[in-house]
């Protein structure tokens, strides 16, 4: 992403302790000898279906992915707020594939909402991350929303005695 820190430390030029230690390498899918022709053609089509997916993915160019939840309208801070007239936290399973939990921390009367996120890895069971809440800081009242897909991982998170709810999936 064009606004994330890691550009602004290592690739704008700023003149830090971090940036001075530290060289890029630009590279592409084209510097790729196990790719097969195949790749390339479908790795090149995203730029008709895509154009800044290709940007990013195909050339290797900083870049705004499109149609993300979060695309518009945020900022990112430096401090999550500490209080919160209402928070809830989100945990989208995974294994192969990442899993997530993130903690939405809201303040109605001014329409805020803030965002962080609390673990996020691949590999790791439900249990292991169940286990992880105290050190979170989630109380077993807090409403904890997690992948509806996954009835199994809830049941088993609820009988640790945590306040787990099936989401409600939209399209």
């Amino acid at each position: 992403d064009i606004n994330h820190w890691i550009k602004a430390v290592f690739f704008d030029g700023n003149d830090n302790k971090f940036s001075k230690n530290a060289r890029t390498h630009h590279s592409t899918y084209k510097h790729n000898k196990w790719l097969t022709p195949e790749d390339h053609d479908r790795i090149e089509s995203w730029i008709d279906i895509d154009p800044q997916f290709h940007r990013i993915y195909a050339r290797g160019l900083w870049g705004v992915l499109q149609g993300l939840i979060y695309d518009k309208n945020h900022e990112i801070i430096d401090e999550f707020p500490s209080e919160f007239p209402e928070v809830i936290y989100g945990w989208d399973f995974g294994f192969n594939d990442p899993q997530a939990l993130i903690k939405l921390g809201c303040f109605p009367e001014k329409k805020e909402a803030y965002l962080t996120e609390l673990f996020y890895g691949s590999g790791v069971l439900s249990d292991q991350v169940t286990e992880r809440f105290s050190r979170y800081g989630i109380s077993k009242h807090d409403r904890i929303y997690a992948d509806s897909s996954r009835p199994d991982d809830i049941e088993r998170s609820k009988r640790s005695g945590y306040t787990i709810l099936p989401s409600i999936k939209g399209q």
